[in-house]
């Protein structure tokens, strides 16, 4: 079923199929084979199809029969059927011509035209030969241990290769498979010829597929590296001795019954020279209904295709004479726009938008015009995105010329402004209405207009100028300066201008004299701008820094000032006097008071000081002056909280509870504006900046990112979709829940935890959907601590399948990935284990199919996700600890690297973490690139799908899971889970473009 018949399905009537385009038409011929016919126009020919290799040189030669008045003409199309010039090697003179020593630029099947001048006709003959060409040599090629390499041989069907390896270290390597051009074995009768010795591999064998590149495998099944050496030498076919006559009369099209036509309809054909046997073709689609009426007439059945095309029919002798552009074949129009979903959220300025269509001429999404893959059936349009609600909508035409206009909206992309990583300290520039934020994952200083939320990246590696790559962490505003102070951890003290984003090192490594702090975090600043004080959490000393020469002097901290020492210092404020600072440490639960010119130190709250409940992880705080308070976010408490500078007394100001409006996920850090009474919260997990009213506690989220109502989903992680594609299931690590999402929405609902659902403890590291159980009933399988639950995906009821209280074998703890291999079975991984398992769900049985005892290969460490690979043949294992993919025959448990350990290229595999097939390829989440990758499952080859630089949108940080987004119009995106961001990104599988859909 399609998942957005309401909103995202634009479909007039019914969609049909498209058709796959056809190759070359005409009578086959090995070279060297003579070649006669006889032409009776000069506007008729005979076309002659040979399959030859790259760099062959080919030879031939016409003559127009001596008594007849043919001057012949010879033309030579290539396998993509461009003609090739041959201006440089032809030669023509009255009857005869010739082309002498073509190289053939490609590998595949060519097709020789032999025409006849304006005005001649007759017989002809033609003679042909090739010279083979030399196949590259293949330089010594190295195969780490339990990987596999492959040869490509580009060749022309029919060949043969003879074949000589050897390998440098005296060990022979296994030649595995042959695959033909279109990656299918060749069966073992093909090794037939082959010789193995301790000295290598001798042999000839044939190549009976297509033209095209063939691929040898070549296994390493030791531990050791091998290096092998390759002679190949090709053997063209040869040629009988015996001429390939056109003797038959060429067919004829003159007319057809029907201007325009649909698929399914019947037409007749007209003309003349129909033989039996005859094969009818519109454009490149063949009738698959062709009945021949007599010599001048044929009916036949219009397949599936569109717009103004030829028609033609060919005899079983491969001649043809189509009448070009005659039939103009519409249907019912159908557009199913694919990506993106229904409702998202985006940063980014545009935004790739793709679908598949049928009968449709041309296309426009919100007036831009949408490009076509060669089939006129994908289109793809970039759409220019304005702040705020974008509602998606298309115009066009139909290929008889019918227009079609406001249709949809189909989808709406809300615009956001930048969406931070990971926000954490925020600072106020009240009198520009505006603060800005620190993004230390995202590299980035935010600036978040205060009056209607819409934030912009001031300063990052791409904006603003100075060093790169940096990690801010706290900040300070120097007004004067017109500068924001940001200590960094690898820099020392910034200083970002505020109106470019440019950065300066101001204090560390070589930049000012004085001892040298360790991780400075909490950073102030004096009215003037003179001077700045850092704390430095390694040491827990705090520093002056003078901010004209970036000088540092320790003033508290280890032998300087008394009092008791602060470990850890983060956030830092200076007070209303400006004589004290205002310190606080996350580890001690405690804000400090330290004296600037003694170097003193007090508790001013914390676990000794103060009434009221203590907090969880304060990490910032802000002054209210006036009234002589401090407000302190609270991390790991999710409040924040105000203190009574006198007594030290706590007071919540607002949580979940306290306060109404959306709640926080992680505060991380404050800022105050004393005229509106207004607290500005950052938050780290929910990527927005709340505005608090103090007095109340409610809460209003400014800069935000959020999609969809219910709980937030702190911790995405594992996803399933049901069978409907109507409804995502995802697993909160953090909460160990499960919940269900709407994919129209975005909305999410709780379906299980330790308290909704009955069957007791659940920890969700894994899940599957399965459909059409016993009694027709579809579950969620989800594996959970050392069991498989099957949950009831209405009321979130479990039943455990298989564990310590049912089936036999070897209990599997916290299985992680789960693939589903028949009716009732499955493949789990457990990393604690090592290794795969077979779990039969009817029985509840566990049998070990692959670890360090079964099968042979490099052993686990910790094995992750699972799933079958596109062909069907094997399975595919993310071992995360690893840094590689294993690709798995569950038969025998053997298993070899097929990405990482040195198999594949690319892009480097770092923390891989889920798996799925998309088409022939894989996508593959790659946490240590904060992207997706895509995977090659034959060569283990990695290209980057989308990431950072890559593609638009909200950047995915700790990509989980990745599952297809289902349609049965095809796949155009990937659902990955973020478990940083707490949100549910869609991913375009084309253009690597993110939009988050539930958040």
């Amino acid at each position: 079923m399609d998942l957005r018949l309401g909103t995202l399905l634009l479909v007039f009537v019914s969609l049909l199929a498209a058709p796959a385009l056809a190759g070359p038409r005409g009578i086959p011929f090995t070279p060297g084979n003579a070649l006669a016919g006889e032409i009776s126009t000069g506007d008729a020919g005979d076309t002659f199809l040979f399959d030859a290799h790259a760099g062959d040189l080919f030879d031939a030669s016409a003559a127009g029969d001596k008594t007849g008045g043919l001057f012949p003409s010879l033309a030579l199309l290539g396998p993509d059927g461009a003609e090739i010039d041959l201006s440089r090697f032809m030669k023509a003179a009255g009857a005869k011509a010739a082309m002498k020593k073509v190289p053939l630029p490609a590998t595949g099947r060519y097709a020789l035209v032999i025409s006849g001048d304006a005005g001649t006709s007759g017989r002809y003959a033609v003679n042909t030969k090739v010279k083979p060409a030399k196949l590259p040599a293949v330089a010594p090629t190295l195969v780490g241990p339990f990987a596999r390499r492959h040869i490509e041989i580009p060749a022309a069907g029919g060949a043969s290769v003879s074949l000589a390896l050897a390998t440098l270290e005296g060990q022979t390597p296994d030649i595995l498979d042959l695959l033909n051009p279109d990656w299918d074995p060749m069966g073992g009768s093909w090794a037939a010829g082959l010789t193995s010795s301790n000295t290598g591999i001798k042999g000839t064998f044939a190549l009976t597929g297509s033209s095209g590149v063939y691929r040898l495998w070549i296994a390493n099944d030791s531990e050791e590296n091998l290096t092998f050496g390759l002679k190949l030498k090709l053997k063209r076919p040869k040629a009988a001795k015996a001429t390939v006559v056109a003797t038959d009369p060429e067919p004829r099209v003159t007319s057809v019954s029907v201007d325009k036509a649909a698929p399914g309809d019947e037409i007749s054909i007209y003309g003349s020279g129909f033989q039996d046997g005859c094969r009818v073709w519109f454009g490149d689609a063949e009738s698959t209904s062709v009945t021949r009426v007599g010599d001048a007439e044929v009916t036949a059945e219009v397949p599936a295709c569109q717009g103004l095309l030829p028609v033609g029919v060919q005899n079983p002798d491969g001649q043809e004479n189509p009448l070009p552009d005659v039939l103009l074949v519409s249907g019912p129009v159908a557009v199913y726009p694919l990506f993106p979903p229904p409702v998202c959220v985006t940063d980014a300025d545009r935004l790739h938008v793709s679908g598949v269509s049928e009968f449709v001429a041309d296309l426009s999404v919100n007036g831009v015009v949408a490009t076509f893959d060669a089939d006129r059936r994908t289109w793809e349009a970039v759409v220019p995105l304005a702040t705020g609600d974008n509602d998606l909508t298309l115009t066009g035409t139909t290929v008889d010329g019918t227009p079609f206009a406001g249709v949809g909206p189909f989808s709406t992309v809300t615009r956001t402004g930048a969406i931070p990583v990971n926000p954490e300290s925020i600072v106020a520039d009240l009198p520009n209405h505006r603060a800005f934020v620190a993004d230390g994952l995202g590299h980035a200083i935010l600036a978040v207009d205060l009056l209607n939320g819409f934030s912009t990246i001031l300063s990052s590696s791409n904006t603003g100028t100075g060093v790169a790559d940096f990690e801010p962490v706290c900040l300070a505003l120097d007004a004067t300066g017109g500068r924001i102070l940001c200590t960094d951890n690898r820099y020392g003290l910034l200083g970002i201008d505020v109106t470019t984003g440019n950065r300066t090192v101001l204090s560390g490594g070589s930049t000012g004299s004085g001892p040298q702090w360790s991780w400075p975090t909490g950073v102030a600043v004096n009215a003037g701008g003179t001077t700045a004080w850092v704390a430095a959490q390694n040491g827990g000393q705090i520093y002056a820094v003078d901010l004209a020469t970036g000088a540092r002097t320790i003033v508290s901290g280890g032998s300087v000032g008394s009092g008791p020492e602060i470990s850890g210092p983060e956030g830092m404020v200076l007070d209303a006097a400006g004589t004290g600072l205002l310190v606080l440490s996350p580890g001690t639960k405690t804000v400090y008071s330290v004296a600037i010119s003694t170097g003193d130190r007090t508790m001013v709250s914390g676990v000794a000081v103060g009434a009221g409940t203590l907090w969880n992880r304060p990490v910032e705080l802000a002054l209210d002056g006036a009234a002589n308070r401090l407000f302190v976010a609270d991390e790991y408490g999710v409040a924040l909280w105000s203190v009574d500078l006198a007594t030290g007394n706590r007071t919540l100001v607002s949580k979940s509870g306290t306060g109404a409006g959306p709640e926080f996920q992680r505060p991380t850090g404050v800022a105050f504006d004393p005229s509106g009474g207004l607290a500005y919260v950052s938050d780290g997990q929910g990527d927005c900046v709340f505005s608090v009213a103090v007095a109340t506690g409610n809460r209003t989220a400014l800069s935000a990112a959020f999609l969809g109502d219910g709980h937030h989903l702190i911790t995405a992680g594992k996803l399933a979709f049901d069978d409907t594609g109507s409804t995502i299931f995802a697993s909160e690590t953090s909460g160990w829940a499960v919940y269900k999402v709407a994919v129209e929405t975005g909305d999410r609902t709780l379906l299980a935890d330790q308290t909704h659902g009955t069957g007791g403890w659940l920890e969700p590291n894994s899940l599957l959907y399965l459909e059409d159980q016993a009694g027709g009933v579809d579950r969620l399988l989800v594996g959970s601590d050392y069991k498989l639950l099957g949950t009831d995906t209405i009321t979130g009821n479990r039943e455990e399948l298989s564990g310590s209280g049912r089936g036999a074998g070897t209990i599997i703890p916290y299985p992680n990935g789960i693939c589903r291999t028949g009716p009732s079975t499955v493949l789990v991984t457990t990393s604690h284990l090592s290794g795969i398992c077979s779990v039969d769900l009817v029985t509840g049985d566990r049998t070990v199919v692959s670890d360090d005892e079964t099968g042979s290969g490099p052993d686990y460490y910790s094995p992750c996700s699972i799933i079958a690979s596109p062909a069907g043949d094997r399975f595919l294992v993310t071992d995360t600890d690893n840094h590689a993919v294993y690709s798995l025959d569950a038969l025998t448990g053997d298993r070899y690297p097929l990405a990482g350990w040195g198999a594949g290229t690319g892009e480097a595999i770092d923390l891989p973490r889920g798996l799925c097939a998309v088409g022939d390829e894989v996508v593959m989440a790659n946490r240590g690139s904060r992207g997706l990758l895509r995977l090659d499952p034959l060569t283990g080859n990695r290209t980057v799908l989308s990431g950072p630089g890559v593609g638009t949108g909200p950047t995915t940080v700790n990509p989980d899971d990745v599952i297809p987004w289902p349609s049965v119009h095809g796949v155009h995106a990937v659902l990955t889970a973020d478990v940083t961001r707490g949100a549910l990104i869609a991913v375009h599988t084309r253009s690597g473009d993110r939009v988050i859909v539930s958040k």
